[in-house]
């Protein structure tokens, strides 16, 4: 039987999801629970560039404020 590659795709938060999730789980949770959080953010650093996110936005404010979420998301990634 010939071998069928198979999607194994990874659907990542947003970037406004993970900020959330790094915002409520830094209280409260467990070493693991930071660690796979901290892969998550990886992942989404890795999968989606900066600049294709900022480019969702508009205006000065919007992109200052997106500019601010993109760097909470990282610099929790890289710590």
């Amino acid at each position: 039987m010939p071998h069928i590659p198979r999607s194994t795709g990874f659907i990542h938060p947003s970037i406004d999801g993970l900020v959330e999730m790094i915002q409520t789980q830094r209280k409260t949770s467990t070493a693991a629970e930071v660690a796979e959080l901290r892969e998550l953010c990886k992942r989404k650093m890795r999968s989606y560039r900066e600049d294709v996110f900022l480019k969702r936005y508009t205006t000065p404010t919007e992109v200052d404020a997106a500019r601010t979420r993109w760097n909470i998301v990282s610099s929790f990634a890289n710590r």
